[in-house]
C-alpha cells in the first residue's frame, strides 16, 4: 500500500521484491495468495485514481480493481516464471530471469498499453535525486531493472546455503526434477570430495567468494549511484569548484502559468475575455511565454475557435509573448483536447491534439502519436505535450530524437495524483535532455530540468483559477546515453528474459526426455 502508490515510502518498494519473492519460490501455490495480495495492495494504494469530485468517498473502485486485475496477471506470470529459474542448477538463471522479465514486461506496457507507464513501481524513486538521475543512462527501465534486480540478490543471498533446489547434493552432481521438487539419484555418479589437503582455497572458488551476487549488485548498483550523484552534484561548467556566476546562465526569461478551473467552468465569452486578461496580466509582469493548463477553456465548434484563436493571436501579437492555449474543442458527439502555440507575430505554430487520453475519464478519439515540435528564434526548439502524453515513452522519446530544448506540459490532474504525476513525468527530461515547463491544475507546476533538483527547478503546488510567473532558464537540449541508444535498455531486457523462459523450457524438456531413455 505504501510502496506503490501516491503516498510511496521508497524503502517499501525495496523491501516488497526481496519479501515476495521468498515467499513465491517456497510453492507454486503461494503464487496465487500472492497475486491478491499485490491486487487489493495495488488497489489500496491508488484507491483515489479516479476521485474528479473533491467530495469524500472513492470513485469508480470497481473499474481500479479492474485495471489492477489485468495488470496482476502480467506480474504474477514473471514470479511464476521466477518460481521456476529458482529450481535451475544455473545462478545467473535465478537471479536475473525475474529482473529481465519484470523490466520487460513493463517497458512492454510503457509503450504500448493504454496506461503507459504510469502503474510502474520504480514511481517511489522519484525521491532519490541520485537514484532518478540514473534515467539520463539507461531510462524508467533501468530503474524497474535495479529494483527487481535487488530482490533476486537478497533472496539468492539469504539461501544460498539452501539444499533445497537445483544445485543438488553438497557433493555437486545431483540433479533437480522439476516435477517432484526433489533431487534426482545419481548413483553412478563417483561420491568424491574436492581435495582441499594442500589448504589451499582452488583460485575459482576463491573468485567466486569475492564476486558473489551481492558484491557484483553492490559494484554496479554503487557505480550508477555514482554516475548518477555526480550528473547531480556536477552542473554542466561548475567543475572544480567554479564560482557560481561563471557556471550560472543568465539566460533567463520569465514564464508564465494561467490555471483554469477544474469543477467544469470557465467557457462562457464572459470567461475567455477572464482568461485573456490574467494573460495580459502575466504578460505585464514581464512573461515572455505563457501556458494555459489542461482544459482552461472550451469552443463549441470550428467557427468558434477560429474566433477564439484570433483573439488569442491578437493579445500574442500586442504583447509580444508566446502564447500556449489549452482548450477543448467541440467537434459534434466528440471533442478534441487541444494545445495550440502562437508565436510573438500572432501566427499559429502548431495545434497538437492529445494523443494518450485518460482510461476511464476521458472517452475522446486520441490524437496521431507523432510529437508536435517547432523552431523559435526566442526558445530554440519547442515541443508540446499535454498531461498523460508523459507517460508515454513512445510520444515523448521523440523530443530527445529530435533535440526539443522546452517542451511544454499542459496538465490537470485530480484526488491525490498531482506530486505523484508531476514527479514521474519530470523523469521524461532526464532521460531526453530537455526542460520541461509545466502548468497544471490540482497538482504541480514549474520548470523541471534534464538535471535532477538542478539549480534551476522550481516547483510549486497548484489548484485552479490562479497564475503563476517562473524564471524559465533557456538552456539547449542535452544529448544523454539513453537518447543515444533510443531506450534500447527495456528491450534488452525483454530479449533476455524471454531467451531465460527459452532455456528453462528447453532444459526441462531434455531432462524428461533424458529421464524417459534412462528408464
Amino acid at each position: 500500500i505504501f510502496g506503490v502508490g501516491y503516498q510511496s515510502i521508497p524503502i517499501f518498494t525495496w523491501v516488497i521484491f526481496p519479501v515476495t519473492l521468498y515467499y513465491s519460490r517456497s510453492a507454486w501455490s503461494n503464487l496465487l495468495p500472492l497475486y491478491i495480495a499485490n491486487l487489493f495492495g495495488n488497489v489500496l494504494a491508488l484507491l483515489g485514481c479516479f476521485n474528479l469530485d473533491p467530495t469524500p468517498g472513492y470513485a469508480d473502485v470497481g473499474f481500479l480493481i479492474g485495471i489492477a486485475a489485468a495488470i496482476n496477471i502480467l506480474v504474477i506470470l514473471c514470479y511464476a516464471v521466477d518460481h521456476w529459474a529458482y529450481n535451475s542448477k544455473s545462478s545467473l538463471i535465478r537471479i536475473y530471469t525475474f529482473p529481465f522479465l519484470w523490466t520487460g514486461a513493463w517497458n512492454l506496457l510503457a509503450w504500448y498499453s493504454p496506461l503507459g507507464d504510469f502503474f510502474t513501481f520504480s514511481q517511489a524513486g522519484m525521491l532519490w535525486n541520485s537514484f532518478r538521475q540514473i534515467a539520463s543512462f539507461g531510462g524508467r527501465a533501468m530503474l524497474d531493472f535495479l529494483i527487481a534486480w535487488f530482490g533476486t540478490v537478497i533472496v539468492e543471498t539469504l539461501t544460498s546455503g539452501n539444499e533445497n533446489r537445483s544445485q543438488g547434493p553438497k557433493n555437486g552432481y545431483g540433479e533437480w526434477d522439476d516435477v517432484t521438487n526433489k533431487p534426482t539419484d545419481n548413483d553412478d555418479m563417483p561420491q568424491t570430495e574436492p581435495d582441499h589437503s594442500n589448504g589451499k582455497q582452488p583460485l575459482k572458488s576463491k573468485i567466486r567468494s569475492i564476486f558473489t551476487p551481492l558484491s557484483i549488485y553492490c559494484l554496479i548498483f554503487s557505480v550508477l549511484l555514482a554516475y548518477g550523484g555526480g550528473q547531480v552534484s556536477i552542473i554542466k561548467g561548475s567543475f572544480y569548484q567554479t564560482s557560481y556566476s561563471n557556471y550560472i546562465t543568465r539566460d533567463v526569461v520569465r514564464a508564465g502559468c494561467v490555471i483554469g478551473n477544474t469543477d467544469g467552468t470557465g467557457y462562457s465569452l464572459s470567461d475567455r475575455q477572464y482568461w485573456f486578461n490574467q494573460t495580459i496580466q502575466l504578460a505585464n509582469d514581464g512573461a515572455k511565454l505563457v501556458l494555459w493548463s489542461e482544459e482552461t477553456y472550451q469552443t463549441f465548434d470550428g467557427l468558434d475557435e477560429q474566433q477564439f484563436l484570433s483573439q488569442a493571436s491578437s493579445i500574442a501579437s500586442n504583447n509580444s509573448i508566446y502564447l500556449a492555449l489549452s482548450y477543448i474543442n467541440n467537434i459534434g458527439d466528440t471533442f478534441e483536447n487541444l494545445m495550440t502555440l502562437i508565436a510573438p507575430n500572432g501566427t499559429v505554430l502548431r495545434r497538437y491534439n492529445k494523443a494518450h487520453p485518460v482510461v476511464g475519464v476521458e472517452d475522446q478519439p486520441a490524437g496521431p502519436n507523432v510529437l508536435q515540435y517547432v523552431d523559435t528564434p526566442d526558445f530554440g526548439r519547442i515541443g508540446l505535450g499535454i498531461c498523460f502524453d508523459y507517460n508515454f515513452p513512445s510520444l515523448i522519446d521523440q523530443a530527445g530524437q529530435n533535440q526539443v530544448d522546452l517542451m511544454l506540459q499542459a496538465s490537470w490532474t485530480w484526488g491525490p495524483i498531482g506530486t505523484f504525476h508531476a514527479r514521474g513525468n519530470s523523469l521524461r527530461a532526464i532521460e531526453n535532455g530537455f526542460t520541461m515547463l509545466r502548468c497544471g491544475s490540482q497538482g504541480m507546476s514549474g520548470v523541471f530540468t534534464a538535471t535532477s533538483d538542478s539549480p534551476y527547478q522550481q516547483q510549486f503546488a497548484t489548484l485552479s483559477n490562479q497564475t503563476l510567473i517562473f524564471q524559465l532558464p533557456r538552456l539547449p537540449y542535452t544529448r544523454t546515453t539513453y537518447t543515444v541508444f533510443r531506450g534500447s535498455f527495456g528491450w534488452i531486457c525483454l530479449a533476455l528474459g524471454l531467451l531465460s523462459l527459452l532455456y528453462l523450457i528447453i532444459s526441462s524438456v531434455m531432462r524428461r526426455v533424458s529421464r524417459r531413455r534412462s528408464h
